[in-house]
């Protein structure tokens, strides 16, 4: 006699039937999909919380528009501020997400008055994006030492270093 749900086997060791999914098993509603490699990897270790949140945050952006606007996401420093980031901490993290390979700014917003505002568009790397395969721009990074150059790259005026910040105060 065999257990409830158990695979049944013939003379050769193979399986002859199909065992049924369990209902654990399947995924209810939408996702986003992390490879277990990304998770490992040094760039996904070297992350700081905000830009966890951040790329989360850009991840819902993407779920809420039924996954096809990778490339064409929109979202506001209030849109990461509700999401648990420091108003203060974004730009930041949106530099350490970049250099790290996880998202692409595919277009600069700038803050303004009325018609002169825009807000950034993102893409993320690990995500297919209008018909085109993922670009993982995160594999580049082989080793820790590697995700903390490319984060103190970027955490310099610029992202390059070559330029300076401007100074503050009076005389």
């Amino acid at each position: 006699m065999t257990a409830p749900g158990a695979r049944l086997y013939d003379a050769t060791g193979r399986s002859v039937s199909e065992r049924k999914a369990s209902k654990h098993t399947k995924i209810e509603g939408p996702f986003v999909a992390h490879l277990y490699e990304m998770l490992k990897s040094p760039a996904y270790r070297a992350l700081s919380l905000t830009a966890h949140r951040i790329l989360t945050r850009l991840e819902i952006e993407h779920g809420d528009h039924s996954a096809y606007l990778n490339g064409h996401l929109v979202c506001t420093y209030t849109d990461f501020q509700w999401h648990g980031a420091r108003r203060n901490s974004i730009t930041m993290a949106l530099r350490e997400l970049e250099a790290l390979g996880f998202i692409e700014i595919v277009e600069h917003g700038r803050a303004g008055n009325r018609e002169y505002r825009r807000p950034s568009i993102y893409r993320l790397t690990f995500l297919s994006a209008d018909a085109c395969k993922p670009t993982h721009e995160w594999r580049r990074i082989k080793t820790d030492a590697e995700a903390a150059e490319a984060i103190a790259k970027a955490r310099k005026i610029g992202g390059d270093g070559s330029q300076k910040p401007p100074k503050r105060g009076g005389k």
